[in-house]
């Protein structure tokens, strides 16, 4: 269990969980009063700008890249929406990492619920729909 600021000033509160088979899997929860994923999504698309364009394979770190720290070191990775699946009757927005892992993104009562892990998709899926319950 972890809380940590984000760049708004919001707390997110999270868990993770690692084995060695399975890789990481972490799970976080944010204030979003009123919020839905379009609205989400929409902050989401402006706040990662693609300015050398969809192609892009340069190093500059201008292309859709996000910005995380480890160790204090940034790390640069571009994460983009490719789809949007439904759980129930719940919205979710799938995003890939070009490292490889995948982020389930969802809105419920108030909050933004992020799953993110090597998981397969359909197990991110399995994950929201407990979520949900």
């Amino acid at each position: 269990f972890f809380v940590i600021k984000s760049p708004a000033g919001n707390d997110l509160l999270g868990v993770y969980y690692e084995d060695d088979e399975d890789g990481l899997l972490l799970i976080s929860k944010s204030s979003f009063p009123g919020g839905t994923l379009d609205e989400w999504r929409a902050n989401y698309e402006e706040a990662v700008p693609d300015p050398c364009g969809s192609d892009c394979d340069c190093d500059c770190c201008c292309c859709g890249c996000v910005a995380f720290a480890v160790d204090g070191l940034p790390l640069p990775f571009q994460s983009e929406i490719v789809e949007t699946r439904t759980v129930g009757e719940t919205q979710v927005a799938v995003l890939e990492s070009d490292l490889g892992g995948l982020t389930t993104v969802f809105v419920r009562d108030g909050y933004l619920i992020a799953v993110e892990g090597d998981l397969p998709l359909e197990e991110h899926l399995r994950i929201i729909e407990s979520l949900l319950e």
